[in-house]
């Protein structure tokens, strides 16, 4: 008996199947056997959709057409390119908001306490006496120690000099042997030990 119900059923979805292929055939789609009108109107970009208002058509740089769907409740409306709401379609509209202005804020800025500039005081230097034998004498004077004079004969013995340091300082100091010190060209030097004279109408020198 189960057998012949699943027969008798699978008769009737054959004989069905035909009419249901003829009605799917029948229904045209929107967005399927429209012409390209890109093509032949390179220049437009939008247009209407021939059978449908709620669709339009639109054209790329390379004249393709694209099938646009308009959101719900809205048609496309040429003149202004885009869609817009069917008429009796009510619009919700919207409700501007009280704009709300922020007062400015305003920054204090707290006075800067700066330290009174330091005072700096001149440079003097110390004077230090040399003892020479019972004299104090100090060539290291605050005029000769600015102007770099520093080195100085030691009085009594040419195989010594005085040298300043910044403070005013005097140091004495001995040549090298065999040398003594030469003020002019402030160093120390061999010791000249010839003596000689010269004669005649020019000037000469003899040994």
């Amino acid at each position: 008996m189960r057998t012949f119900v699943g027969f008798i059923a699978l008769l009737g979805l054959a004989a069905a199947a035909p009419n249901r292929e003829k009605r799917q055939a029948g229904c045209a789609s929107a967005f399927q056997g429209v012409p390209n009108i890109c093509q032949s109107n390179p220049s437009a970009v939008f247009f209407n959709h021939p059978s449908d208002p709620t669709k339009f058509l639109q054209c790329d740089v390379v004249s393709r057409m694209y099938i646009i769907q308009c959101p719900q409740g809205e048609v496309f409306d040429l003149s202004i390119s885009g869609c817009k709401p069917r008429s009796g379609v009510a619009v919700p509209t919207m409700t501007p908001q009280p704009l709300v202005t922020r007062l400015p804020v305003t920054y204090t800025m707290a006075p800067t306490t700066r330290p009174p500039p330091a005072t700096i005081r001149p440079y003097v230097p110390t004077l230090q006496p040399v003892n020479t034998g019972g004299n104090s004498y100090n060539p290291c004077t605050l005029q000769s120690v600015s102007l770099g004079q520093i080195y100085f004969a030691y009085p009594g013995d040419s195989s010594k000099f005085i040298e300043c340091d910044r403070q005013g300082n005097p140091s004495i100091l001995s040549c090298p042997n065999l040398l003594v010190w030469d003020q002019s060209i402030l160093s120390c030097m061999y010791k000249s030990t010839g003596t000689g004279t010269g004669t005649g109408t020019g000037t000469g020198t003899g040994t």
